[in-house]
Order: C-alpha cells, then sequence, then structure tokens
C-alpha cells in the first residue's frame, strides 16, 4: 500500500522495495492458510504486474539491519548500501513475544503466527499447546482441533477473547471445549523447555 499511493503521489521518482520476504503475503491472514480457507496464492494481495505496474525496483530477500541518517544510506544484511532521498519504514507490526525463559529455543520446534515459517508446517502435531487466547490464538486452536491434535490453550487472564463481553467469552469456551480444547485460565507462562510449557496460576 506504500508503494501504491507513493506512485499515486509521484509519477517520476524512483521508488526501491526492500523487503527480507521472497514473496508478496499478508501476516494477518496466515492461519487462513493452515485452517483451509486461503490458498498461497490468495494469501498475496499484490497485482500479478505489481513491480511494473507500480514502476518500482523490488529487492526481496535481504533484511535491512541499520539506516544511517546522517549519510541517507540503508545497510542491508550482506553489507549492501543503498542510498536513499526519502525513507519509508513500512516493517508493519511484528507478535509481541513475553520475557520467557526458553522462548526464542523452543521457536525452533514451534512459531509465532505472524511468522512465514507457519507456512513450512507439514506434519500435523499430536498435541498443540496455544499460548495466548485471543481471536487468532482460538482460530489456531480451532483448527488443530478439528485435524485431530489435542489442544491446549494457556491465557494469563481468567477468560478467553480478550476484550470481547464476558457473556460471549463464556459461550465460545463453553463451545470450544465441547469440541475437547482445554483450557487453562489466569496462568502465566514461566518458561518453555524440552517441548513443554511451564506456568503458574495465583
Amino acid at each position: 500500500n506504500g508503494v501504491r499511493e507513493l506512485r499515486r503521489l509521484d509519477k517520476e521518482s524512483e521508488i526501491i522495495l526492500i523487503s527480507k520476504d521472497k514473496e508478496v503475503y499478508s501476516r494477518c491472514i496466515l492461519h487462513h492458510y493452515l485452517s483451509g480457507h486461503r490458498t498461497l496464492e490468495e494469501l498475496n494481495f499484490a497485482e500479478p504486474d505489481f513491480t511494473e505496474l507500480y514502476q518500482v525496483e523490488w529487492r526481496n530477500g535481504k533484511a535491512c539491519t541499520k539506516v544511517k541518517t546522517e549519510e541517507k544510506v540503508i545497510v542491508l544484511e550482506d553489507g549492501e548500501e543503498v542510498a536513499y532521498d526519502k525513507l519509508l519504514i513500512a516493517t508493519g507490526s511484528a507478535p509481541a513475544l513475553p520475557p520467557i525463559d526458553g522462548l526464542a529455543d523452543s521457536l525452533k520446534a514451534g512459531f509465532a503466527l505472524t511468522n512465514r515459517e507457519v507456512l513450512d508446517l507439514t506434519e500435523i502435531p499430536k498435541t498443540m499447546v496455544v499460548v495466548g487466547g485471543g481471536v487468532i490464538g482460538l482460530e489456531m486452536a480451532s483448527y488443530f482441533n478439528s485435524v485431530g491434535s489435542k489442544v491446549y490453550v494457556v491465557e494469563m487472564l481468567d477468560h478467553i477473547a480478550g476484550p470481547v463481553d464476558r457473556e460471549i467469552s463464556t459461550l465460545l469456551q463453553k463451545d470450544y471445549a465441547s469440541r475437547g480444547v482445554e483450557f487453562i485460565l489466569g496462568a502465566r507462562v514461566t518458561s518453555i523447555k524440552d517441548k513443554k510449557v511451564c506456568y503458574e496460576k495465583d
């Protein structure tokens, strides 16, 4: 969207798009791919001729690691430097990873939902622990439950679905529980080690 708007405002200037991803996809709807509601192609919201249509040079597969503001240069992960006149940082959001002991290592055997690695998940786990009982976490719990995984949802609050009405939250929990999903509410995850999620309850 940033490229589209820039080209709308300026028909002539050179636009360079840099991204660590090699393809265009929406992070917000990755769970739709796992649930079967969208194909890989349907995760892509850009036009097939995006680069030609908007006259943009797309350098994909390289992350930006540093910005030299005084020199107006960005540095890519391979050391290449790219000069700019104006810089738009449009990195979007990143999953909020709490300070849990062992979490970084555990992501090698798991994933944060908005990461590209979710698309590489090919084997359905026997047991799935979903840390976080928000809307997206519940959708993932529903998906893994539907394909045969034993699903546990660990949520720090005493209810699921975040800020929704408590009556709706209770109905959602009953519905999920009727399908075999188990909830551990009011629980703070303390560590993740040896494929085990450890938690404390008040």
